[in-house]
């Protein structure tokens, strides 16, 4: 018998199925990780504005 070189169809499934599962996975941990970030970046701004506000107080 000759060897196929190609998949089945069921195997393309299977792996098109725990490809989707893997991706529905980290997608809600890449968000919040995108979140944390703002927050902290956010963060940052409100520090250097209260520095700045400061600065020009003490003047």
């Amino acid at each position: 018998m000759a060897r196929r070189l190609a998949f089945t169809l069921v195997e393309l499934l299977v792996v098109l199925g725990i490809l989707g599962t893997l991706l529905a996975l980290t997608v809600p941990a890449i968000q919040r990780v995108r979140g944390t970030l703002d927050r902290v970046a956010c963060l940052g701004k409100l520090r250097t504005l209260g520095r700045a506000l400061a600065e020009y107080h003490a003047d």
